[in-house]
């Protein structure tokens, strides 16, 4: 059965791998599953319009290296270290930021610098969120 779902939409497959990766910007991430009760991960490389996903039975960074490596877009990723070794621009993800920032006040509720760091980068955001949300 999979051999046979691979057959039908292996011409799709890499129609939209053509399409994301001629285009101008990839988001990319990859999160943890679990598959028949062992750990494992599936990559997401999503354009605006198209996305691909790839399981991999590992987390290590060949998925990204390949599947990136003739992208000349902007990659937008989290913090992960593997996309810090793509050649093409890049851009932090400002959702994985601002999860990370919340982390780091849970851990440590009690840091004044880190609650003075969080509550700064809020005040520069609000303003942007205000003005995407008007003209939405």
């Amino acid at each position: 059965m999979i051999r046979r779902a691979v057959e039908t939409y292996l011409d799709a497959y890499e129609e939209i791998n053509q399409k994301i990766l001629k285009g101008k910007l990839i988001h990319a991430d990859e999160t943890r599953v679990s598959v028949r009760g062992k750990d494992s991960y599936v990559w997401v490389f999503a354009s605006m319009e198209e996305v691909i996903y790839i399981w991999s039975e590992t987390r290590e960074g060949q998925v990204a290296t390949k599947f990136l490596e003739t992208f000349k877009g902007v990659v937008v990723s989290d913090f992960y270290s593997v996309y810090d070794s793509l050649n093409c621009p890049q851009q932090k993800c400002l959702i994985h930021l601002i999860r990370d920032l919340n982390d780091d006040i849970y851990r440590e509720p009690f840091n004044v610098e880190i609650k003075q760091i969080v509550r700064e980068f809020g005040e520069l955001l609000e303003p942007i969120i205000d003005t995407i949300d008007a003209s939405a």
